[in-house]
This record gives C-alpha cells, structure tokens and sequence, in this order.
C-alpha cells in the first residue's frame, strides 16, 4: 500500500467532529453554492472552478445587497432581450413552410411562454428604474359609539314609535297610489 493510500485510509476513518458537520451541512445547504453548482454545470460542464464561481456569485450578491441595483438592471435587460430572440427564433420556427403541422404546437407554446417572461422582465426593469411613490392616507371613519351587552338594557327597551310617523297620524310615508296586484 503507497503512502497516498494511507492517507486516504486514515481520513476516511478519522471521525468528523461536530463542528466539520455543520460546516458541512451549511455548505451543503448555502443558495450560493447551489447556484454555482448549476452555472458550473451548465457552462463549464465540470464542478472544477466550483471555489471561483461561488466566491464570485458571493460578490455579486454582496453588491445587490448594498442597494447597487446596475448589475440587477443589466442582467435583466440581457435576460429580457434574451427571451425575445427566443421567442421570434421559436415563431420563425412555428410559421416556417417546412413545419408539419403537428410541430407547429410545440413551438408556439414555448414561444408564448418566452414572451410572457419578457413582458414580465420588461415590467420589472420598470419598476426597477421608476419606482412608484407610495401614498398612505389615514381615514378616522369612526364614529363615538357606546356597546352595551348587558341585558337588563336589552329587557327593559320599549318599542317606541317612529316621531316621523306620528305627525302623519299613523299614515304610512309612502303617498303614491296602490294598483291591484296582478294574479
């Protein structure tokens, strides 16, 4: 047995303490270190610049995070162009004389998708750039109203008569004429 072969016998049997776990287990569950295991993969095909990727997407969240919305701003106006090009490429595709017309489904849906995902980009560069003033008016409705549960008030109410209704004489308000009912 080498001496590369110790080695790696003597770590893989060495306990990890408690401490090696939870950095582990951190590291394991960090958003940062997800997203640059997808970039690597999808760009690099390899997690071999894994340390890089992370360090760099550190610095760009780091920049969102003090409110410096440039690179926000340009990485959706790329994304937003991106998902035109997208969408004209999926409709040329869709209307070409070459397409049956069983594919032209499968890329139009596609296509709607993409510009819809543009559209909402687009608003969101919007609202990025102008932000909408936020105006909170405060309504007193209220009124001085007394609540009382108790039932001894409740018991002890009489029915009194509308004074409205007395000055008629007991005649109704309604003055127009009554017609027979029909049926």
């Amino acid at each position: 047995m080498g001496n590369a072969d110790r080695e790696a016998v003597t770590v893989a049997e060495k306990p990890e303490s408690d401490e090696d776990r939870r950095f582990i287990a951190k590291y394991a569950l960090h958003p940062i270190q997800h997203a640059a295991r997808a970039i690597a993969r999808m760009t690099l095909q390899d997690d071999s610049r894994l340390d890089d990727l992370c360090n760099e997407l550190g610095d760009l969240v780091q920049i969102i995070k003090g409110a410096d919305v440039g690179r926000s701003v340009t990485m959706l106006a790329a994304q937003a162009h991106t998902l035109e090009a997208t969408f004209y490429h999926l409709l040329e595709k869709a209307i070409s004389p070459y397409c049956a017309t069983s594919e032209i489904e499968l890329y139009l849906k596609p296509a709607l998708k993409a510009q819809a995902q543009c559209r909402a980009t687009m608003e969101t560069l919007v609202s990025l750039s102008n932000p909408r003033s936020v105006a909170i008016l405060q309504a007193n409705i209220g009124a001085n109203i007394q609540i009382n549960n108790s039932n001894s008030a409740t018991q002890n109410r009489q029915n009194v008569p509308n004074k409205l209704l007395e000055q008629c004489d007991g005649n109704g308000l309604d003055h127009t004429p009554t017609t027979q009912t029909i049926g």
